[in-house]
């Protein structure tokens, strides 16, 4: 669990898609910023920009979001979860980058749709440049759920390897979380079994491949049950703790046919392919269109951060 957070709303009912969610990872007593971030002028409608001066728009335009960050909050004192609102100006990813830094947030969280003052998208593109330059982990929801209230927590925290050091940066952030909440953790990975015809071209094709898949899962079922044993020691007190299961298929569709319903899924933000930053147009970002189960994204060069609150 996580003992503070950003949720950055811009009014719209699919940015408080983020608030649920967000709600769920903070732990009693913890503190939520709830973020509004005026645009810039020049995104206004021109017809706005003619009927009024700047100033007083941004004045009225500070009082509104002001006033919706205000009712957004009231569903969270019923949690004991303490909160309060913050409206700065200027480009939205440096402010939500900054208050995270200022406030030392545990987490961000934000929905992946949402139009500002402006009508234009705003917070899918800026969810994409948090992602990539956050040094603390960043919820992602995609927008579905009845906005803003919180509802119950997450049931269980599937976290998808690759057989990487770096994939398994998320594995200690998903066993505090699942500590946190009591809920399991599937720790899975996908074999694509397409990709070892494209070598072969050879009337014993299908015996190779069919010998090669077996490695393929034998390895995997090993890597797995290796991966639980050395970070099953972070179970929670009612002794659930890690499972695995190998999965066939292209990572995306192997990953979204496990979930269900109350599952989080804890990734890095890169894996094998060594990529130095975070891009959504990988699979994340295919979980993310594919799949109703909000996304956790831990930088694999991400330090566990303080306000984290670490469970026995």
């Amino acid at each position: 669990m996580f003992t503070s957070a950003i949720v950055p709303l811009d009014g719209s009912p699919e940015a408080n898609a983020a608030m649920a969610p967000a709600a769920s990872l903070v732990a009693k007593g913890g503190n939520v910023i709830l973020l509004g971030v005026l645009p810039r002028t020049d995104l206004l409608a021109p017809a706005l920009l003619d009927l009024l001066p700047v100033p007083d728009i941004r004045l009225a335009m500070r009082e509104s979001i002001g006033e919706h960050l205000e009712r957004a909050g009231e569903p969270l004192s019923a949690r004991a979860i303490r909160w309060e609102t913050e409206v700065r100006e200027g480009d939205p990813a440096s402010q939500i980058l900054a208050a995270a830094e200022e406030h030392r947030a545990g987490f961000i969280a934000m929905s992946i749709r949402g139009r500002g003052a402006s009508g234009r998208e705003l917070i899918g593109s800026i969810a994409d440049r948090v992602a990539r330059s956050s040094p603390v982990p960043v919820l992602l929801v995609r927008p579905g759920a009845p906005d803003g209230t919180p509802t119950m927590p997450f049931r269980r925290i599937v976290a998808p390897l690759d057989g990487s050091p770096r994939a398994e940066a998320a594995i200690p952030v998903a066993a505090r979380i699942a500590a946190g909440l009591n809920v399991p953790v599937l720790l899975v990975q996908a074999i694509d079994s397409r990709m070892l015809a494209a070598p072969l071209s050879h009337e014993a094709l299908p015996v190779i491949s069919a010998r090669m898949l077996q490695t393929l899962r034998d390895d995997a079922a090993f890597y797995l049950t290796e991966a639980c044993d050395r970070f099953g020691r972070h179970r929670n007190g009612s002794g659930r703790s890690f499972s695995w299961q190998v999965l066939e298929g292209s990572p995306c569709d192997a990953v979204t046919g496990v979930l269900r319903g109350g599952d989080l899924l804890v990734l890095t933000s890169h894996g094998r392919g060594g990529v130095t930053r975070w891009a959504l147009g990988s699979v994340a970002e295919k979980l993310l269109r594919d799949s109703s189960a909000p996304v956790l994204l831990v930088r694999a060069d991400q330090d566990t951060p303080n306000h984290v609150q670490r469970t026995p």
